[in-house]
Parts: C-alpha cells; sequence; structure tokens
C-alpha cells in the first residue's frame, strides 16, 4: 500500500508541479517576458506591465494589465487596461486550442499623422528571413467563441487628409457559432459630424477558418444620410460569393464629403436601392433603382477591377431626367469649393497685349486635350437611354446612345436622339494617335438630322420662337489635332442641309432690296412684322480647315437670298457676300448686297454694315441643305412669283423631314 500511495504522490506532483510553478510565476517578469516576444514578432514596442495567470480550474485565465503598443515613427498606437483571455481546458483537449472568451476593455486606439507623414501605426521593419515557399506551415488559429470590446475609442487626427475622428467603441457577441451574431458599434464625430456604425457578424470563425460563409448586416448614419447593407461572402480574401443588397438615403451630400474629405457634388436628396454581387473576376450592381432629385435612373452596371484601367459595362435607363437640376447642383459646388489659382507670373506691357488681342481674335481654344485623363478612367460599353428630359438651354426631348471605350478609342453611337421635336442619328469616333504621351485625336463624326424645329433650336439666341422651319440633313466630317483649334484647321468633309417653313423679320428683306441709309430709321426701332421663309438650304464643303459655301439660298415670300464665300478655320477669318433678289421688279436695281469679313470672334460687315446683326444671324443659322442645284436663272423671275424649285421642294421636304 505505501508504493501505491507513493506512486500516486509521484504522479500528482508531475502533474500539478508545472500548474503550481506557472501559477506562482511573478506577473512583472511573464510580462516582460511576452512583451519581449511580441515586440520581435510584431515590429512594434510592446509593453505590458504585469500578466496573472490563473490555472486552478478548467477555464483557466490570462490577464495582461497595462498594455501600450507604440510604432516606430511615433508613440501612442494602443493603450488598454487590460485584455482578459478565459480558455476552454476540456474541449481543448479534444483537438484545437478553444479559446472561450477574449475581452478587450478601457483602452485607446489612436491613428495620428503627422504633416510630414510620421505616424503611429508603422511598426519597426523585420528582418526577412530566407525560408523555401515549400517550407511554410499553415499556422491554426485557436477556436474563439466570444470577443467583448468596452470602453475603448479610437482617435484618428490626421494632419495630411486633414481627418479628425474620435469615436467609442464598443462590440459583443458570438463569433465561433455559425447561428450567433457578433455585433460591434462606433458612435462618435467625424470631422465634425455625429455618426454611428452598427455591423453584425455571423460565422466569423467558419469564413476565417474557410469552411463556410459569413453573413453580416450593418448601418451607417452621418448626420441626416444613412446606408444600409445586409448579405453574405464566401471567401473573405477574394470577395467570391458576395452578394448584398445596398440602400442609401443621401440628403446632405455636403455633411458627406465633409465626413469623408471628399470634394463631391452638392447633388439633390438621393435615394439608391441595389444588389451587389461578385461573379469574378466582375461585381455586379444589379436591379439599381436610383432617384436624385427630380431624375430617376434604373439599369445594371458591372465593373471588373483586374483590368487596367477597370472595365465598365452598363445598360441605364433613365426618367425623367432633369438636367437643369444637375447641372444647378454642380454650378453650385463649384462655386463652393472654387479652384484655388496657381501663382501667375509677370509679364511685360506688350506680352499682355498681345495675349488680350489673341484672345479677342479668336474663339476655339487652343488647349491640348488630356487624353490620358479620358482614355485612362474606364475601358468597356455603355447603353444609356434617357427619357423626358428637363434642360432649359437645350431642347433635348430623349436620348438612346451607346458608348464603346478601349484605352485608345472612344466609339458612340447615336441610336436616336431626339432634338427640337424631330431626330438625329449617327456616330463618332475618336482614336487617340502616337499613345501614350500624345494628345492628338483623329476625329470622325457622321450625322442624319430630321426634322429638327429650329425655331426652338434658336429660341436661346434671343430670335423669334418662329424665325425657323423644319429642318434636315446629313453631315460628315473628319479631322486630327490635339486641341478644338488644330481640329478645325484640318478639318475635312461637308453638309446638306435643308429647310422648309419659318420666318425673318421684314427689316431684313426689305434692307436687302432698298438704300441700307434710307432704312436707318427702321433699324432703330426694328418691327415685329415678318415674312414667310419658302424654303432653304445649304452645301457646305470643307477642305484642311476651309469650308467653301457651294450652295446658301434662302427664299422668301419677297426676296430670294443667295451666299457665297468661305471661313477659313485655321485662322477664324470670314469672307462670305450675302445678296438679295428681290421678286418685286421694281426694286430689282436698288439691291444691296451685304458683305460678312472679319474673324468668327469679330465680324465686320460691309456694304451692308447696317443691317440688323439679330436679321443676319437669323440668314445664317435658319439655312437648310440639299444637294447643289442649278438655280440661278430662276432667282430674278420678278413680279413676286415663286420660284419653281421650292414648289418641287414642298413635296420633297413632306416627305425628307
Amino acid at each position: 500500500m505505501r508504493h501505491i500511495r507513493n506512486t500516486i504522490l509521484i504522479i500528482l506532483c508531475v502533474v500539478m508541479l508545472p500548474i503550481v510553478i506557472v501559477r506562482f510565476l511573478p506577473e512583472h517578469w511573464v510580462a516582460t517576458q511576452v512583451s519581449r516576444l511580441l515586440t520581435d514578432m510584431t515590429g512594434y514596442n510592446v509593453d505590458i506591465d504585469a500578466i496573472g495567470i490563473n490555472t486552478l480550474s478548467f477555464h483557466p485565465t490570462v490577464k495582461a494589465s497595462q498594455i501600450v503598443v507604440n510604432g516606430s515613427q511615433l508613440e501612442g498606437f494602443l493603450s488598454l487596461a487590460h485584455v482578459l483571455i478565459t480558455l476552454d481546458i476540456p474541449a481543448s483537449l479534444k483537438g484545437a486550442l478553444t479559446v472561450d472568451r477574449i475581452e478587450l476593455a478601457e483602452g485607446e486606439v489612436k491613428f495620428l499623422r503627422e504633416a510630414n507623414g510620421n505616424n503611429t501605426w508603422t511598426g519597426a521593419e523585420l528582418p526577412s528571413k530566407d525560408v523555401p515557399s515549400d517550407k511554410f506551415e499553415k499556422i491554426e488559429l485557436p477556436t474563439l467563441r466570444s470577443l467583448t470590446v468596452s470602453d475603448v475609442g479610437i482617435l484618428v487626427v490626421d494632419e495630411v487628409s486633414g481627418h479628425d475622428v474620435d469615436l467609442d467603441l464598443a462590440a459583443d457577441g458570438s463569433v465561433g457559432v455559425t447561428d450567433e451574431q457578433w455585433t460591434a458599434k462606433a458612435t462618435g464625430n467625424a470631422n465634425g459630424t455625429p455618426v454611428e456604425g452598427i455591423l453584425s457578424l455571423a460565422g466569423i470563425q467558419e469564413i476565417v477558418a474557410g469552411s463556410d460563409s459569413l453573413k453580416f448586416n450593418g448601418s451607417l448614419a452621418a448626420g441626416v444620410n444613412n446606408i444600409k447593407l445586409d448579405g453574405g461572402i464566401d471567401d473573405a480574401n477574394t470577395l467570391d460569393g458576395l452578394n448584398a443588397n445596398i440602400s442609401l438615403t443621401l440628403d446632405d451630400w455636403q455633411t458627406l464629403s465633409s465626413v469623408s474629405k471628399i470634394d463631391l457634388p452638392a447633388l439633390p436628396a438621393t435615394q439608391l436601392a441595389t444588389r451587389l454581387t461578385r461573379e469574378a473576376p466582375q461585381f455586379l450592381l444589379s436591379n439599381i433603382d436610383m432617384v436624385v432629385g427630380n431624375s430617376s435612373v434604373n439599369g445594371d452596371v458591372r465593373v471588373d477591377l483586374s483590368t487596367t484601367p477597370i472595365s465598365v459595362y452598363s445598360n441605364i435607363l433613365a426618367a425623367p431626367l432633369d438636367i437643369d437640376q444637375l447641372m444647378q447642383s454642380l454650378y453650385s459646388s463649384e462655386a463652393a469649393n472654387p479652384v484655388k489659382n496657381e501663382p501667375i507670373e509677370k509679364q511685360s506691357a506688350d506680352e499682355a497685349g498681345n495675349e488680350s488681342t489673341n484672345e479677342e481674335d479668336t474663339l476655339l481654344p487652343e488647349e491640348q486635350f488630356a487624353l490620358q485623363e479620358v482614355f485612362n478612367i474606364a475601358q468597356g460599353a455603355f447603353d444609356i437611354r434617357a427619357d423626358e428630359i428637363s434642360i432649359e438651354n437645350l431642347p433635348f426631348d430623349a436620348f438612346d446612345i451607346s458608348i464603346a471605350m478601349d484605352p485608345d478609342k472612344l466609339d458612340v453611337e447615336f441610336k436616336q436622339v431626339e432634338l427640337a421635336d424631330g431626330a438625329v442619328k449617327g456616330s463618332m469616333i475618336v482614336v487617340q494617335a502616337g499613345k501614350p504621351t500624345s494628345s492628338n485625336v483623329e476625329l470622325q463624326a457622321e450625322l442624319e438630322l430630321s426634322a429638327l424645329n429650329v425655331a426652338r433650336i434658336l429660341r436661346e439666341a434671343d430670335l423669334p420662337n418662329d424665325a425657323g422651319g423644319k429642318l434636315g440633313g446629313k453631315l460628315k466630317y473628319w479631322s486630327k489635332g490635339s486641341s478644338v483649334a488644330e481640329l478645325a484647321a484640318e478639318l475635312d468633309g461637308g453638309m446638306f442641309l435643308l429647310m422648309a417653313g419659318g420666318f425673318i423679320d421684314l427689316n431684313m428683306v426689305e434692307i436687302a432690296g432698298l438704300d441700307l441709309f434710307q432704312a436707318m430709321g427702321d433699324l432703330i426701332t426694328p418691327s415685329d412684322e415678318q415674312t414667310a421663309v419658302r424654303c432653304a438650304y445649304l452645301d457646305l464643303h470643307t477642305k484642311k480647315g476651309l469650308s467653301t459655301i457651294n450652295n446658301l439660298i434662302i427664299d422668301t415670300v419677297d426676296t430670294v437670298f443667295l451666299a457665297e464665300g468661305r471661313v477659313d478655320l485655321s485662322n477664324e477669318t470670314l469672307d462670305i457676300v450675302l445678296e438679295p433678289h428681290p421678286k418685286d421688279v421694281s426694286l430689282l436695281a436698288s439691291r444691296t448686297s451685304v458683305s460678312i469679313g472679319g474673324t468668327m470672334a469679330n465680324p465686320d460687315f460691309g456694304v451692308g454694315a447696317a443691317l440688323p446683326v439679330r436679321a443676319v444671324t437669323i440668314a445664317l443659322l435658319s439655312q437648310l441643305a440639299t444637294p447643289a442645284l442649278a438655280l440661278l436663272p430662276l432667282i430674278e423671275i420678278g413680279g413676286g412669283q415663286p420660284a419653281p424649285y421650292c414648289n418641287a421642294l414642298g413635296g420633297a421636304l413632306s416627305d425628307g423631314l
């Protein structure tokens, strides 16, 4: 019996002695050893004041007190009053190490960054170890059942970005049971705006182990703005299996801009509901339902972030689309966030005078295209349709366009653009030449105009609403250059435009048939009387920036106007003669032509200089084009008889427009 008793005592001593030794180890000594180990492993300076271990239980605890973690650049990254870890010995004996609970309490995490870039969160660089990739072993993480965070603050003061955030963080719940949630809540202020965020996760342990999906739901409130999401994900590393519902209510974009420190447009109140999924390698936003002020947008968007530039494919319908409201919002944003003026180099008075003269004499911009910024934004295809368009300054009613973007090519197809009660169809291709640094582009454009109401087009030019009739025609141009001015100087192509109906102010007709000086009184107080335009057309050909008027004819009830000349786009000069041919035989001898010279920015009017600029604008903007016709023998027929070509043209206009 004595031998049995001694044997049992020896076994108990062997088992219990390590537990007793660990139990009664000095807390400061243990803390020092653990601090050194963590410092060597992480690159951060870890200082733990004491570590107490309670091993006399099936659920032993380890409590670390007064923990301070400092980075290699600035001190004060992390401080905690204590971290309490509770182990589950019975569960651990059955397999992997099991942690029943981790509790972090009474502390603060500081993300501080100075203007020079030094910060609290950067640790020291660890010495590299050349270990063959096949020698790496997978680290088995312990099973964690619950995680509690209480009275922990998060402070962000970033002198680089300007962020100033102060939050209180609390969290509790299960992280090891699939059907139970772990919930974290943060409240406080972000850049002067009250914020509150809540995030609930279920299946954290499983997603870490790669054995199951993570389910989540959360919300973020910033002032009056709210963002909500809920869904799940299969692989946290690749985001495969992502499936989430997202809803946003953004009533104050300026508050969102303040919180994010991003200059956002001051858009009207916005609501968005959509579904975000991951179909590798693409992300899909489906069933988009968005309301921005008076505008409504629906559709789908695919984004592939693995390409350079990113690839985007969209199918969007906007109905209605209030462009006026959106543009007003963007204008308000620019006014609220003006661009800082760059320092201007001093220049001599002569240089300033020359620049001023050049600016006054030129109209076409000479700034080079920022092609890289455009083509580097994205590539892909965009189908965009808009109905019920509201835009005050342009007579757009609806449009349906397709855009295809490659890294060096932009292809736009105007499937149907409802403009001024008519329609525009065509295409435009822009190719970047001389990649990757050149600003040169090659441009091709081809349009077909059908039944456009010229009155609506001219409305914003302060011209009579019924000054023009129905307009149709075809345009085809191509060019190359690195600015608008260069494109114009190299422009090739032409247009044929045709118009039927409309009116012209009688002042123009009367002055064209009478001595200009006798009509001066009428010019000072122009009459509201109008004369009908029976038909008008223009045949304009352009080669190397020189646009030549082959035929420009406007046939009114009283007068036929014939124009010839050219517009040199390379130097923006005008050389045009507008010649009236009154149908009243008594006025044939007194007809007076009008010459238009000077530049596009500052036109000069010869002999007909007394002709109202307003009337000249009508003459030049109401013209339409058809193929050139041999019409000169039919112009001066006298007696106010209608020109025969207009009779024949009437049916063609009805059919063609």
